[in-house]
């Protein structure tokens, strides 16, 4: 009876459509066909109903376990879990999915979610302040972000590894990565990637005593800031 009742009372719990539901598991849909429906409909929800992206993802993974299927969709539907994990601060949830979507990536050889699931594990691991383990899934997830020649994520990774390396005090690293990252955002037109890098760059001058040149790099992190529309850059920027 409960079971039941759960069910009548989910669509008022989730905001999401029963009929949704019902459709995908009353038919005769194969399993990857219900895979990709049920990931259809968590990224319907992604933006504006939380617990029904949460209750889709959740399906698709229940689907593929109960079959044993390992596919894209799959894939994505472990590291959108974990991500919402990682924004949420679930630590061992997080770990726990995007584990799993390492797994699934290195068996079908999908280097891009390797590249974006080995960069959360290493945020992960900076968060729970053991900065050595975090360099080295910045290093698995670089490695793989440069296998494909994705220029939006190496200037990514190389800003998140560069603030592990400076808790180490390793400096010279440090500034490395960021002018890399700096010149990779520059080149392509990536404006987060400038705010970013620059912010990061000025905080080491500044906190070194070289003030000329950390303010040339916040004005560089506010104007990039003020591009891409981005309030939390320009506070950011004006602060420091």
């Amino acid at each position: 009876m409960r079971f039941l009742l759960y069910f009548l009372l989910l669509p008022a719990i989730t905001g999401m459509s029963f009929a949704q539901y019902t459709k995908i598991t009353n038919t005769n849909n194969t399993p990857p066909e219900q895979i990709n429906k049920y990931l259809e409909y968590a990224e319907k929800y992604k933006e504006t109903d939380i617990d029904s992206f949460k209750f889709y993802l959740k399906k698709v993974i229940t689907v593929s376990n109960r079959h044993g299927i390992a596919t894209r969709n799959i894939l994505k539907a472990y590291y959108l879990y974990g991500k919402l994990f990682y924004t949420e601060n679930n630590t061992d949830s997080a770990f726990k999915y995007i584990k799993k979507s390492i797994e699934i990536a290195e068996k079908i050889k999908n280097d891009t979610f390797s590249a974006k699931s080995y960069r959360i594990t290493g945020n992960l691991y900076y968060n729970k302040n053991d900065f050595n383990k975090s360099l080295k899934e910045f290093e698995k997830a670089m490695f793989y972000a440069e296998k494909i020649k994705d220029s939006i994520l190496i200037v990514d990774i190389s800003v998140d590894k560069a603030y592990s390396h400076e808790i180490l005090s390793e400096n010279d690293s440090t500034l490395h990565l960021l002018e890399n990252a700096y010149d990779i955002s520059e080149k392509i037109n990536y404006e987060e990637g400038v705010g970013k890098s620059s912010l990061a760059i000025g905080n080491i001058y500044y906190s070194t005593n070289v003030f000329n040149k950390a303010l040339k790099y916040y004005q560089k992190a506010l104007d990039a800031a003020k591009a891409s529309n981005s309030i939390v850059g320009i506070a950011t920027s004006y602060k420091n």
